[in-house]
C-alpha cells in the first residue's frame, strides 16, 4: 500500500474528526473526570467506533476525582502554618509542617501516586476500549489512545495566560526555598547556631506566601474547560483512524495480517492518569503477551509545536526513544517538522507514563507550545480550549503520522513519499 493512496483523504479525515469533536462539544460540553458528562462522551465514542471495529467495550473503574490536585491546598495550608510557626520560634513544628507539604506534593504531583485518594469520595470512570483483530495470528499490538475527560479551569491560567508560569515559578521558589531553609534553621538552632538570615526569614517567607503561595488554595476553579485540544481531538482522531482502517481493509487497499490494533479513550487523565492506570492494570497480561507499542496523543493545537515525548511524568518516567524518533522521521517525510521532547519537571504527565512505568514502549504526540511564556498563551485548562483553538493542520499531522506508523507495522517498506 503506497502512501499516495491515502494522503488525498486527509482533508476528509480532518473534517470527520472536527465533526465528531463539534458534536460532543455541542451535545455534552465540558466533561469532568468520572462525571455523567464524561461517561456520556465515552458512550458516544463507543457508538462511533462500533461499526469499524471487531469489539468495543466500556470498562468501568473507581477513582477519587478530586484527589490529584488537592496537593495544592495541602501546600498552601502547610506553608502558611509553617511560616506562622516561625514567628514564636517553633522551629521544629515549622520544619515538620513544611516537610509534610513537600512530601504530599512530591507523591501526588511529581510522581503521580495516590497518597491522598483514601481521603476523597470515589467517582466512576469509563474507558472506551476497541479492538481490531488481524487476519492471521497476533504477532504485535499497536494502541492508539487519547482521553475524553476535560480539565477543571485553572483560575490564574484563565485570567493571566502569558504570565501564568511566571507566577507558578515564583510560588515554587518560595515553597521549595522554605522546604530547604526552615529545616536548615531548625537543625542549626538545635546545635546552638543562629544563621545570619534567620531573623528575616519569617518576614520574607510571609511576604512571598501572601502573594504567591496562599492563592494556591483557589488555584483550581469549579468550572470545567471544554477540552477540545486537551484532549477531545485525540479521542475523535482515534475514531477517524478506526474508520479509515476499516475502509482500507474493506476496499482491499490494506491487509492487517498480524497486528492487533487497539483504539482506546481514557477517562480520568486529568485526575492523575487514573484511567490509563486502571487500563494497564486490567490488561497487563495481554499487553505483555505480544510486543506492544502505544501511540498516545495529548494536547494538539498548533502544527509548529509538534513533539514526541521521550520522558513522561515530570521527566521521571522514560518512554520509548525509538518510537519517538521513528515518528519524528515519519513526520519529517510527510512534511511536518517535529522533534522529541522530555516532559519538563512541573509540566505534568500524559497517559503514556502509565505504560512507560511497566516497560511497554510508548510515546505521546503533543502539539502545544513548550515555551515558558508562549506568544499566544495556553488554551489548555481554560475556557479558551474550544474547537477554534485546535488548528486543522495540526489535526492533519496527527492523523497522517499515526496512520503512517500503523501502516509501517504491516508494510515496513511502504515509506511515505517526501
Amino acid at each position: 500500500m503506497k502512501f499516495e493512496a491515502w494522503r488525498h483523504q486527509t482533508r476528509e479525515w480532518v473534517e470527520h474528526t472536527r465533526g465528531l469533536m463539534r458534536r460532543i462539544l455541542d451535545e455534552i460540553g465540558p466533561r469532568p473526570s468520572g462525571s455523567p458528562e464524561s461517561r456520556e462522551a465515552a458512550r458516544l465514542l463507543a457508538d462511533a467506533l462500533r461499526p469499524h471495529v471487531d469489539r468495543v467495550e466500556l470498562e468501568g473503574f473507581s477513582f477519587a476525582r478530586r484527589s490529584f490536585l488537592s496537593f495544592l491546598r495541602w501546600q498552601a495550608v502547610t506553608y502558611v502554618l509553617a511560616v506562622a510557626a516561625l514567628f514564636p520560634g517553633w522551629l521544629a513544628v515549622a520544619a515538620g509542617l513544611i516537610l509534610v507539604g513537600a512530601f504530599v506534593a512530591v507523591a501526588q504531583f511529581v510522581l503521580y501516586r495516590e497518597l491522598l485518594d483514601p481521603l476523597h469520595r470515589k467517582s466512576h470512570g469509563e474507558n472506551v476500549v476497541a479492538r481490531v483483530e488481524p487476519e492471521g495470528e497476533v504477532r504485535r499490538q499497536v494502541i492508539i489512545s487519547g482521553h475524553h475527560d476535560s480539565a477543571y479551569v485553572f483560575r490564574l491560567l484563565q485570567a493571566f495566560p502569558r504570565s501564568y508560569f511566571l507566577f507558578v515559578l515564583l510560588a515554587n521558589v518560595f515553597i521549595w526555598g522554605a522546604v530547604l531553609l526552615i529545616p536548615l534553621v531548625a537543625a542549626l538552632a538545635a546545635a546552638g547556631v543562629t544563621p545570619f538570615f534567620a531573623p528575616a526569614l519569617p518576614w520574607v517567607l510571609a511576604a512571598g506566601g501572601l502573594v504567591f503561595v496562599a492563592p494556591l488554595w483557589f488555584f483550581v476553579s469549579g468550572r470545567c474547560a471544554p477540552g477540545a485540544g486537551d484532549n477531545l481531538v485525540a479521542s475523535a482522531g482515534a475514531v477517524t483512524l478506526a474508520r479509515a482502517l476499516a475502509t482500507a481493509r474493506a476496499d482491499g487497499h490494506f491487509r492487517l495480517a498480524h497486528t492487533r490494533v487497539w483504539f482506546v479513550s481514557f477517562d480520568a487523565e486529568e485526575s492523575g492518569l487514573r484511567g490509563s492506570r486502571a487500563f494497564v492494570a486490567r490488561h497487563l497480561a495481554e499487553l505483555t503477551a505480544h510486543p506492544t507499542e502505544l501511540f498516545n496523543v495529548d494536547a494538539v493545537y498548533e502544527l509548529e509545536d509538534l513533539r514526541f515525548l521521550v520522558r513522561d511524568v515530570n521527566g521521571t518516567v522514560p518512554l520509548s526513544d525509538r518510537l519517538a524518533r521513528e515518528l519524528v522521521e515519519l513526520a519529517a517525510k510527510l512534511g511536518f517538522p517535529a522533534r522529541t521532547l522530555a516532559m519538563p519537571m512541573g509540566a505534568g504527565a500524559t497517559d503514556a507514563g502509565e505504560f512507560g512505568r511497566r516497560g511497554i514502549p510508548a510515546t505521546t504526540l503533543i502539539a502545544m507550545s513548550s515555551k515558558l511564556i508562549p506568544p499566544r498563551g495556553f488554551p489548555y485548562h481554560t475556557l479558551r480550549d474550544t474547537l477554534d483553538a485546535v488548528k486543522p493542520e495540526a489535526i492533519a499531522a496527527m492523523l497522517e503520522v499515526l496512520w503512517a506508523a500503523l501502516v509501517r507495522r504491516e508494510e515496513p517498506d511502504a515509506g511515505p513519499v517526501p
